[in-house]
């Protein structure tokens, strides 16, 4: 199974240091640098993505990564989230001074904890199996081209991994395992209304795979309760809460989600 995965990974090409020139690589440089500052890392989506993991050298993972990963177009765990919960992670982990080991195994950590997502379809136990798998994979693609995680990296991938298991079934005791955990909680924080309503209305499908059909004024109603209980683990993702207004992020998404039945 390595061999022809590894056959296939496709290289990422970062068009940003391609097609840029450096002016603007250092006018990039100092959006990242002022959307980290703002909390808004998210809202750069893929040239943020890219400046990461060129940054991390973690080119390898996300090759791997985005030429197999089977969840890419599911309704929610997909590869628009991946890339919000990498950027969460990255924007966390400055904000808590990791060290470079810290930030490049939760980075990959962040990457692969939706790996192969069955989109509601298998409990997140088996979502957790498969996303170590394919971090495993990587691991070893990376290694191969002299860009693997080291052994204190690796443990921390796995462990970030091991935490985002919902319901929840172990408590985030280190940094990086504190910062995974509130990323993963902060879809709400999308800037794009349009892009929000599809995010949570594709929650709404996975949840529903199995043939439990949910009103959209239940959902709505379980999406608000389900924020305003959130119990906030970083010191990074509490300070966030009051620069971003969490909670009025949640109003507006709620309003987004009741709007009627689909």
């Amino acid at each position: 199974m390595l061999g022809s995965l590894l056959k296939g990974v496709i290289r990422m090409t970062l068009e940003y240091k391609n097609e840029i020139t450096t002016d603007e690589a250092i006018e990039l440089d100092l959006k990242i640098f002022h959307a980290i500052k703002n909390y808004r890392l998210q809202s750069l989506n893929k040239i943020g993505v890219e400046v990461i993991i060129d940054r991390l050298n973690l080119e390898p993972f996300y090759n791997l990564f985005s030429s197999f990963n089977a969840g890419n177009d599911l309704p929610y765990h997909n590869l628009y989230h991946a890339h919000c919960v990498l950027l969460n992670c990255y924007e966390g982990g400055m904000h808590s001074r990791l060290s470079d080991d810290e930030l490049r195994g939760l980075c990959a950590g962040a990457l692969f904890h939706d790996f192969n997502h069955f989109g509601g379809i298998l409990p997140d136990d088996k979502n957790i199996e498969v996303a170590l798998e394919g971090l495993k994979i990587a691991q070893r693609y990376a290694v191969s081209q002299h860009l693997g995680l080291s052994d204190a990296s690796l443990k921390i991938a796995e462990a970030v991994i091991k935490v985002t298991q919902y319901p929840y079934i172990i408590e985030p005791t280190t940094i990086p395992e504190q910062i995974i955990r509130d990323a993963d909680l902060m879809q709400a924080y999308e800037d794009t209304p349009k892009e929000l309503q599809k995010q949570f209305f594709g929650l709404k499908v996975e949840l529903e795979v199995n043939g439990n059909k949910i009103s959209t004024v239940d959902f709505a109603k379980g999406i608000k309760e389900f924020h305003e209980k959130i119990s906030w683990n970083s010191q990074w993702a509490i300070e966030k809460v009051s620069v971003r207004n969490f909670y009025q992020a949640v109003v507006e998404l709620v309003k987004l989600v009741s709007g009627g039945d689909k």
